[in-house]
């Protein structure tokens, strides 16, 4: 018997449920009638275009931001890609027929073609490669070059849409040959993405793998509603519209937002870590039988108990006092401990520099040589 984890389950289920509308819709098109005037399912067409405009948006905007955090070339590519995505989805959104823009001759369609395309080919070539890290800044060339891109691509499309194949049959408002080719193209690719993405999930059994696998399934089902339409305004058109959203959706979800949850799940990791080695620092400090300190702007900014016993006074006495006024320089790595009460002891002591608080310190370790030195000059003596 094969277990499957929740996360399998449920993208089974979702997969299963989307597949289940999708021929249903099939099936009940001719009888089905969702709206009584083209207007309304200009509003639903444009809704559905925002949403993923958005989503698009989103993505750009996450994977720019992102970028000088994780370094990733997923995360710059992606981002870069549904720049151009977005760009050409609004154009095909602000050009369609109805719209304010309406340009004759159905360039929406092309653009919308171009758009798809864009959008699977590089998704294929992104994750047919293993993500790394990019070491420079590369931001500002590769979004620059995904805009301008998009950009020149509804130029031409707009100027040269007479020179270009016809995609909709006039007289029906039925997808030409070439249309379905095409939708039928970026099909494959996503089916061959799913199929690399399905592959890594077996190696890493990562959830936000399945995720991205669900989300070219959601795009590939939306495609595979745009060749079975009868016209451009039937319930297939609109429902590929849908499935497109959704899987813009789970694209989104799949790569930042659990980018994001792994940067900061990174964060608090390496937060709960240097705590812990900052708590092992100080208690080895506190209970070393050396003396330790910080000396910043000529002052005792932090002082152990051991030193605080060598010099023979409290620690609120210390902090904050000249650390000249305890501690004299008689000869290199040598000094004078001046105790509170007037005495004397010989230390060693060991220093090098830190930043403390965001500010230069130094820090030093002080050994009594006190014995030491004592029993040196009665040996010398006795020499005598």
């Amino acid at each position: 018997m094969i277990l499957m984890k929740q996360s399998e389950r449920n993208t089974l289920l979702t997969a299963g449920l989307a597949m289940a509308v999708m021929a249903a819709s099939i099936v009940f098109n001719d009888d089905l009638r969702l709206f009584d005037s083209y207007q309304w399912f200009l509003l639903s067409h444009m809704l559905l275009e925002f949403y993923s405009i958005a989503i698009s948006g989103f993505i750009a905007v996450l994977g720019w931001m992102t970028y000088p955090i994780t370094k990733s070339k997923y995360g710059l590519q992606l981002g870069a890609v549904f720049t151009a995505v977005g760009v050409l989805d609004t154009a095909h959104t602000l050009v369609y027929n109805g719209m304010p823009f309406y340009a004759s001759g159905n360039p929406s369609v092309w653009l919308w073609v171009l758009a798809r395309m864009t959008e699977s080919i590089a998704l294929f070539w992104i994750l047919l490669r293993e993500d790394r890290v990019y070491k420079r800044n590369s931001r500002w060339p590769v979004y620059s070059v995904s805009a301008l891109t998009a950009i020149a691509a509804i130029i031409f499309v707009l100027a040269y849409l007479e020179h270009l194949p016809t995609l909709i049959v006039d007289d029906s408002k039925y997808p030409s040959g070439l249309k379905i080719g095409l939708e039928y193209a970026v099909c494959l690719l996503h089916f061959v993405i799913i199929g690399i993405i399905l592959r890594r999930y077996k190696r890493a059994k990562q959830t936000e793998i399945l995720t991205l696998a669900l989300a070219s399934f959601m795009i590939l089902l939306g495609e595979l509603n745009f060749t079975v339409y009868k016209n451009i305004y039937d319930l297939n058109n609109l429902l590929g519209h849908v499935f497109k959203a959704a899987g813009y959706f789970y694209l989104l979800k799949g790569v930042y937002f659990t980018t994001i949850t792994e940067y900061f799940q990174r964060l608090d990791a390496a937060k709960t870590a240097a705590k812990e080695a900052e708590s092992k620092y100080r208690t080895l400090v506190e209970h070393s039988l050396i003396g330790v300190y910080i000396e910043q702007d000529g002052k005792f900014a932090y002082s152990n108990p051991r030193l605080i016993e060598l010099l023979g006074c409290l620690q609120s006495n210390l902090i904050g006092k000249l650390v000249d006024d305890y501690i004299i320089q008689k000869s290199a790595g040598e000094v004078l401990g001046r105790r509170r009460d007037g005495t004397t002891l010989y230390l060693q002591l060991l220093r090098t520099h830190i930043q403390y608080n965001g500010r230069p310190a130094t820090i030093g370790t002080l050994m009594d040589i006190t014995e030491t030195i004592k029993t040196e000059e009665m040996l010398r003596k006795a020499d005598r």
